[in-house]
């Protein structure tokens, strides 16, 4: 074994501050000497070398054998010759030219095949090929700071040891984004900024140098939480608490400047002073989205997998059989062939010289090798090695990097294994790797099939799905559900726009909205109260039918029923009549229980929800007519009121409890007057969401793929802003409500996950679009989808908290959604005891029969099945997690699609 040389000792009270006496002073002048490299340790010795890269050698059964290494003799490079930072490269030795030797290998273990597969070229290579497909982590942080992570281009995975070499070699050629002086300010680096949820701040994050050590422990973790330097808060890891220290007066400077760039002068350029800090004041802003670049060279669109195809599917090209067996001749370039090239892809040019590479073939069952033909990209710096290639979808294969080459049948295998079962990525290469043991080879790795996956699906044609056959592009009813199909908030990015995002120049604002409490049918809350009570007639004890005079609780309820009766009296006559019909001292002396119609009558005349729960526009408008030819021919025109149809009806059931149309009539007018008042004091705003400005040439530019929002229906406008209504656009809150449904959303968007999406089903199970919320399902999901997108509000929501989505709406735009109903599923109305019947979409079909065979849980069969890549999608970044999902709702539209179509 080799030995270990004990390390110098070091003050653990280290707090990198600007006390020089806190380092050993020999160690302190070390490392701030002139001439010594920035990354140099005083207490720890380096390998540095000035060769290419080699590839370990293994003995025995993958054991490395330990390697003796001369220190006087090691190789090191000038500053002369290198003018790149140095990089961090876990996995990797550095040999000796004169010593190297190709490695043992078999015939389809390594990542990219050529004229020397071992050579240092072709391992670089492909190690740069992984780094631009973002397999293997090479990330600058800045002053020479690497995030890197090693790969075995072997074993085609990702290298875990903790042996570090540290080498210097083209850098600047492995990074995707600008030359290394162009990287800023030293001092600091941002490594992540992105938007806190339900707020206007931006939480950025700075890597920020040592004052006084150049060892990468020295580097401390500043954090603001804002919208500019000067407004928020911040936190330094290495001194918590501190608002003066060091560390954060240089990420404020380097904050500051970089938003000039951004944004031109600010209005306020403020030094660096600790007390400023305080202001509650923030200024808004928002990020910029950009789609990040895929990386393969495949790039025109591809069919859709054979078992998912609709008869509306554009022919793109003929599909081409299964890929099984060895090409007999080379992959030629032609006209579509292209680089991926960062800025813009760039096309063969038949005037320049192309030459033949090998490459590898993933089918379904085995690999195979090949010869392609490719041509150098002249766009591209040199040192990246990109190259043109042919795009091989009409051989049905997908081209990711010239070297590595997958069929659409296994893409495709893999799609249609995790639409219909449970299948994470690991667990499915398991299978094909097993696959392809039995036929003697080695399939890829995990870590490498998926950006090949997730490359292909982007190019998938899935389009025009996303809408019923039968429902047609406008669903008269829509299914709302939220489900917890959430990534981690760590990976949330500024480019997330769901519907609940305004306009600071395309949304309407309007300034006459505002709360607007007292819409009970029954104004005085202690009525309402007491009425509800009223109807829990209290049981007879023994054999006795009659009630005991003598009972205290029977004393209570007479007194009850007595004052309300006169209460009612005030209100309306006829109502209090019809309340002494079913419920006073002469029915319930005798023994006689109102029927259940009469009960949910009146719950819906007793609610704490808005009269137009139970009488919404389009009811009110049929009530009209009833009202004005009150015949018994006419008592199915208020079918959409159930509870007053059925008291109209007046069935057997309500034989000596019900009384005739005639008198009934000034109640009923007294409902409709009530509802009149209503509908006419929350409609203050005199200008309709028809005059909003039109965003669709605006949306346009925004990828669904980096926006994580997508609807069958485009974008017409931007959601509203109330600026009388306050707090809203916030998060709902969960908490008791009194009598009001307390149903609210604290099961959503807890922990480090985000919200999950919002999903609008038909009731054929069609899912129609869905958006990602960052923190919490709210109302305002809901509300914020339809009035950006659909033209009208469809004729009936079915959502788990109809009951207060219908106030929420109402309040907001009466307009837009006066004749719509909505209405509490099936499946969740169990959850809803302080609900009147009006909310649940049960009492409307026992009345209406066409509203029965309305499937109401449709959503929540779409949601469970969600729950299959539930776990999946816990552990991706915000973009893939997106693409997943929508791949995933396509293929289930998809293949119900098809069954409409049999």
């Amino acid at each position: 074994m080799p030995s270990r040389r004990a390390p110098a000792e070091f003050d653990p009270g280290d707090s990198d501050g600007d006390n020089k006496a806190q380092y050993p002073t020999e160690l302190f002048e070390s490392a701030s000497a002139e001439g010594v490299d920035a990354w140099a340790s005083p207490t720890k010795s380096s390998k540095r070398y000035q060769h290419t890269l080699k590839r370990r050698k293994t003995h025995g059964r993958g054991r490395r054998r330990p390697e003796k290494v001369d220190e006087g003799n090691r190789g090191r490079c000038s500053d002369d010759e290198v003018d790149q930072a140095p990089v961090a490269i876990t996995g990797w030795d550095c040999e000796d030219p004169d010593q190297s030797a190709s490695p043992a290998r078999g015939p389809v273990d390594d990542v990219i095949a050529g004229p020397d597969l071992g050579s240092d070229e072709s391992i670089l290579t492909a190690y740069a090929e992984l780094v631009d497909a973002a397999v293997a982590v090479f990330q600058h942080i800045g002053d020479g700071i690497f995030v890197v992570q090693g790969w075995d281009a072997r074993r085609k995975q990702l290298t875990l040891g903790n042996e570090v070499g540290v080498a210097f070699y083209e850098t600047e050629s492995l990074l995707e984004q600008n030359p290394l002086g162009d990287y800023g300010d030293p001092r600091a680096a941002v490594f992540l900024r992105q938007p806190v949820p339900n707020t206007t701040d931006i939480t950025t994050m700075f890597s920020v140098k040592s004052l006084s050590s150049s060892a990468l422990k020295g580097r401390a973790i500043v954090q603001h939480t804002g919208t500019l330097p000067w407004k928020g808060t911040w936190k330094c890891s290495k001194e918590p608490g501190n608002i003066a220290c060091p560390h954060i007066k240089i990420a404020f400077e380097v904050l500051r400047e970089e938003l000039k760039g951004l944004l031109g002068e600010l209005d306020e350029d403020t030094e660096f002073d600790p007390t400023m800090f305080g202001s509650d004041s923030m200024v808004g802003g928002e990020g910029l989205a950009k789609l990040a670049h895929s990386g393969a060279v495949s790039h025109l669109p591809i069919l859709p997998p054979i078992s998912a195809g609709l008869k509306s599917d554009p022919p793109l090209y003929p599909r081409p059989p299964p890929f099984r067996t060895a090409p007999s001749a080379v992959f030629k370039l032609n006209s579509q062939s292209s680089c991926p090239c960062p800025g813009g892809r760039t096309f063969f040019d038949p005037g320049r010289p192309t030459v033949v590479r090998q490459c590898r073939i993933y089918t379904l069952c085995a690999p195979y090798d090949a010869e392609i033909e490719v041509q150098s990209c002249p766009t591209c710096p040199r040192a990246r090695r990109r190259l043109i290639g042919p795009d091989l979808r009409e051989f049905g294969l997908f081209n990711f990097n010239n070297s590595s080459i997958v069929s659409h049948e296994l893409l495709d295998e893999y799609t249609m294994s995790y639409v219909t079962s449970e299948t994470p990525f690991v667990a499915w290469c398991s299978v094909v790797g097993h696959r392809y043991t039995v036929s003697g080879s080695q399939f890829m790795s995990d870590g490498y099939f998926l950006p090949i996956w997730f490359s292909y699906a982007t190019l998938l044609a899935l389009d025009n799905d996303m809408s019923c056959l039968r429902c047609g592009p406008y669903p008269e009813t829509t299914i709302w559900d939220g489900i917890t199909l959430a990534f981690g908030k760590k990976h949330l990015a500024a480019t997330l726009r769901p519907p609940t995002k305004t306009s600071a120049t395309a949304s309407i604002t309007r300034t006459k909205t505002k709360h607007h409490p007292r819409q009970q049918l029954l104004v005085d809350e202690e009525l309402r109260l007491q009425l509800r009570l009223s109807l829990d007639v209290p049981r007879n004890s023994g054999a006795s039918k009659t009630p005991d005079p003598q009972d205290p609780e029977v004393l209570d309820h007479l007194e009850r029923i007595e004052w309300v009766s006169e209460e009612l009296q005030a209100v309306c006559g006829s109502l209090a009549l019809l309340f002494l019909k079913g419920y006073g001292a002469t029915p319930f002396s005798e023994g006689r229980r109102p029927p259940s119609c009469l009960d949910s009558f009146f719950k819906q005349i007793a609610a704490e929800e808005s009269v137009l729960q139970m009488i919404n526009g389009a009811a009110l408008e049929d009530l009209n007519i009833f009202i004005a030819d009150p015949i018994p021919a006419n008592v199915t025109r208020v079918l959409s009121i159930p509870g007053l149809y059925k008291i109209l009806q007046n069935g057997p059931e309500l034989k000596g409890f019900i009384l005739p149309i005639p008198e009934l009539l000034p109640m009923v007018k007294w409902l409709a007057n009530r509802a009149t008042e209503v509908l006419r004091e929350l409609m203050v705003e005199a200008e309709s969401l028809d005059s909003a400005i039109s965003c669709a040439t605006a949306v346009e530019t925004l990828d669904w793929r980096v926006t994580g929002c997508i609807y069958s229906l485009p974008q017409i406008r931007y959601r509203p802003i109330y600026s009388k209504l306050r707090g809203d656009g916030q998060k709902d809150k969960s908490s008791k409500r009194g009598d009001r449904c307390g149903k609210y959303y604290s099961q959503y968007g807890e922990g480090t996950l985000t919200g999950g999406i919002m999903v609008a089903w038909c009731t054929h199970s069609i899912c129609y679009g869905f958006h990602c919320i960052p923190e919490s399902e709210g109302r305002n999901d809901v509300f914020s989808a339809l009035v950006t997108r659909w033209p009208t509000a469809p004729k009936r929501i079915i959502y788990d908290f109809a009951c207060a989505l219908g106030p929420y709406c109402m309040l907001r735009e009466p307009k837009f959604f006066e004749k719509t109903f909505f209405a509490i599923d099936h499946f969740h109305a169990a959850g809803h005891s302080k609900c009147s019947p009006a909310a649940f979409l049960s009492e409307y079909a026992n009345a209406d029969p066409r509203l029965v065979p309305i499937n109401s849980s449709a959503g929540e069969c779409g949601n469970s099945s969600l729950k299959k890549i539930r776990k999946s999608v816990r552990y991706m970044g915000q973009e893939r997690a997106i693409l997943y999902t929508k791949v995933f709702l396509s293929m289930w539209n998809r293949l119900r699609l098809r069954a409409m179509q049999i």
